[in-house]
């Protein structure tokens, strides 16, 4: 079974242009997603 870590960026000038109510302050889109296989806490390094 694979893991996968999404990263997300605010696209600011994104959500100026399609929210006209001005009723949402931020536009997260995924930018990178990063797909590993079976990940044990062993197999994680801390710096």
């Amino acid at each position: 079974m694979g893991h996968t870590t999404w990263e997300f960026v605010n696209l600011e000038n994104t959500i100026k242009n399609i929210d006209e109510d001005k009723s949402h302050d931020a536009c997260y889109m995924p930018m990178n997603i990063n797909i590993a296989g079976a990940i044990d806490i062993h197999d994680v390094d801390s710096g």
